[in-house]
C-alpha cells in the first residue's frame, strides 16, 4: 500500500516571523500520509496550538501548500485534505486531477524548482531506461522512461506559488 515517502510541513507566519516544522511521512496508495510505518495516522507532537499552513513535498511533485491555515493543537488527528478540491491548494495550481473528485500534487518537478517546464523533460532524457529509484521515474514504476516523459509534459508550464 506503500507508494514512497513524503515530506509533510506546518508553517505559521506571523509578522516577519516564520514558524516551521516538518516531519518525513509515508505516502500510501490511497492517497493517505502516515507515520512512517505506514499506518499510524500522521501526528505532529510538541507543536504550539495555534493556526498553520500545511504543505506536502514529494521528489517528484509540485509541492503543495493550503489554501487557509487549520487550528492544531497537541489533540489535532486528521489535518488537511488536499485531495477534495482543487481550491484545497495555495491559489489552486499545484493540484491536478487524478480521477473524477480526486485531486492531487502534479508530477513532473524533478529539479525542483517549483514548476513543470522543459528542463524536467531533459532529466529525463538524461536518465532514460534508468532503473531503480530516480528522481525522473514520475510513475514509480521503477523504470524511466517515456510514460514519464509524457506525465512531464503533461503537467508542463503548472507551477506551485507555495513557498
Amino acid at each position: 500500500a506503500t507508494v514512497d515517502w513524503t515530506l509533510v510541513g506546518l508553517k505559521k507566519v506571523s509578522g516577519n516571523d516564520t514558524l516551521t516544522f516538518t516531519k518525513a511521512a509515508i505516502l500510501n496508495t490511497d492517497g493517505l500520509i502516515t507515520e512512517t510505518d505506514g499506518s499510524t495516522s500522521l501526528r505532529f507532537y510538541n507543536v504550539l496550538e495555534d493556526d498553520y499552513y500545511v504543505y506536502i513535498k514529494h521528489r517528484n511533485h509540485l509541492k503543495v501548500m493550503s489554501s487557509s491555515t487549520v487550528h492544531l493543537n497537541s489533540n489535532t488527528i486528521e489535518i488537511y485534505d488536499f485531495t477534495l478540491s482543487v481550491s484545497n491548494s495555495l491559489n489552486g495550481n499545484a493540484l491536478v486531477q487524478l480521477k473524477e473528485g480526486v485531486w492531487g500534487a502534479a508530477a513532473g518537478d524533478i529539479n525542483i524548482d517549483e514548476q513543470v517546464n522543459a528542463h524536467d523533460v531533459n532529466s529525463i532524457w538524461n536518465q532514460f531506461n534508468s532503473t531503480g529509484y530516480e528522481w525522473s521515474d514520475i510513475n514509480l514504476d521503477g523504470v524511466v522512461d517515456d510514460i514519464d516523459k509524457q506525465l512531464v509534459w503533461k503537467n508542463r508550464n503548472i507551477f506551485s506559488g507555495a513557498d
